[in-house]
């Protein structure tokens, strides 16, 4: 869709997606619809609607909103005259666990860290469609879920996209009974002592728009494209991103990146040095086939050479493409747990294509001026 055939209005988009976090208070769902559709000028109609809490919330939102004779969503939209269909029982999400389990609840550092991942998968996955245009309410849930919704919005946000929190007059205001103002007349009572009757009629509902900044055109574009966890989201954001740089002691035995001493194995080190060594050199990528007759050099990087293990590997003769594969594959996995997903990938050895008969390369994408060499001449 040409942004400029929209005017970035977040009404003109044809996908209007309503997302809301929320804790045991669903009726946000019902207070922000009416907000958006009845005070918000032009009005913002989603086409779908995407709740997402802990197991227990998401069973609260489903009984109070969707239950088929009482749902205050489906009584919204019988009175206001909305599509019911934007709302269906699965847009109804949980909070998962590493291992797909529902969240019940948000009390520990973990359950915090699964709340962000969730947030961000969504969030992530709504703003890569250029037809959507995203509204992300933050009125309900935990403060760190809040603040989870508002930092990811913030960096995958887009001119299109509105955060907001909705804002409702008292008596109404966190009120169990209340929902939405209703065209006709519906009693409810104020909490205990008063116990006082308001008629949800008279109640006033404002949105108030959040404005944020928007980090999206300084992400790295793996942020983007891939799905990553929350920490992994943070680290790899630079509003300045410097450039990668290895700094590798062979005296000490030592390889930094990016300022990050890596913790490899001996012969981890010395595959991985002997990478950067040929890329320092500007020398060809390597091919798989030729790792055999090139083990001696990546050797010299070995840097303990009075272990016993060295002496073992100096005198191996059946070197093979699976020893370059297992290398590599270490020396990677290593890369990505240690600096992050999004950062290790800067370095990481990398697939450069295939040679003149078709065998793959492989070398480091790193500018050759940023690797430094202590302790030999190079």
């Amino acid at each position: 869709m040409d942004e400029k055939e929209c005017n970035l209005e977040p009404a003109n988009y044809p996908r209007r997606v309503l997302l809301l976090v929320t804790g045991l208070t669903p009726q946000v769902l019902t207070e922000s619809l009416y907000a958006l559709t009845q005070k918000t000028k032009p009005a913002y109609v989603p086409t779908e609607i995407h709740l997402l809490s802990t197991s227990e919330g998401a069973e609260w939102a489903e009984l109070d909103l969707l239950h088929a004779e009482k749902g205050w969503f489906y009584r919204f939209c019988r009175d206001y005259d909305i599509d019911s269909s934007v709302f269906p029982r699965n847009n109804i999400h949980t909070i998962v666990d590493d291992k797909g389990t529902p969240v019940r609840d948000i009390r520990t550092e973990q359950d915090n860290i699964h709340a962000a991942n969730s947030i961000a998968r969504m969030v992530r996955k709504i703003t890569s469609d250029p037809d959507s245009a995203l509204h992300l309410s933050i009125a309900g849930g935990r403060k760190t879920m809040s603040f989870f919704a508002g930092y990811v919005l913030s960096l995958f946000g887009r001119e299109q996209d509105r955060l907001s929190h909705v804002l409702v007059s008292a008596p109404y205001e966190s009120n169990r009974d209340f929902y939405y103002p209703t065209t006709y007349s519906h009693l409810i009572y104020t909490r205990p002592p008063d116990n006082r009757p308001c008629d949800t009629r008279d109640a006033e509902v404002e949105l108030a728009d959040i404005p944020f900044v928007r980090l999206r055109q300084s992400l790295p574009k793996e942020l983007l494209l891939e799905e990553h966890d929350y920490i992994d989201i943070v680290s790899g954001t630079r509003i300045n991103p410097a450039p990668p740089s290895l700094i590798i002691d062979v005296n000490q035995g030592l390889i930094q990146a990016g300022g990050t001493e890596l913790d490899l194995s001996p012969i981890g080190h010395a595959f991985y040095a002997w990478m950067a060594h040929r890329c320092r050199k500007e020398l060809e990528p390597l091919r798989r086939c030729d790792f055999s007759s090139h083990y001696k050099e990546m050797l010299v990087f070995y840097p303990n050479k009075s272990d016993g293990r060295y002496e073992q590997l100096s005198r191996r003769t059946d070197v093979s493409v699976e020893d370059f594969d297992r290398r590599l594959n270490a020396v990677n996995s290593a890369l990505k747990v240690q600096l992050g997903a999004v950062a290790g990938k800067n370095y990481q050895i990398r697939k450069w294509g295939r040679a003149e008969h078709g065998t793959n390369v492989y070398g480091l994408t790193i500018d050759p001026k940023d690797i430094v060499f202590q302790g030999e001449r190079t």
